[in-house]
């Protein structure tokens, strides 16, 4: 009887970290999911400035692509 509670335990105890890697896996979801949408605007961004661009802009680009990078890597890293 006490091992049959034991695993009874053990299982529900499994169950809950199932449910709470569940949730941790549909947060970094959804955390990849914005990182991919800012991503996506950061680019449009880039493109606009690549069409219209001066030799003055040429700072707000490379700040702009060196961000599109770096938000590239953390989607990756999700």
């Amino acid at each position: 009887m006490v091992h049959a509670m034991d695993l009874q335990g053990e299982r529900d105890r499994l169950r809950g970290e199932v449910q709470t890697t569940r949730s941790e896996k549909d947060q970094l979801r959804i955390r990849a999911e914005a990182a991919e949408a800012q991503v996506v605007e950061a680019t449009k961004e880039l493109e606009a400035l690549r069409v219209q661009r001066s030799p003055g802009d040429q700072e707000e680009v490379t700040r702009l692509r060196a961000e599109l990078l770096a938000q590239q890597t953390v989607t990756r890293s999700l």
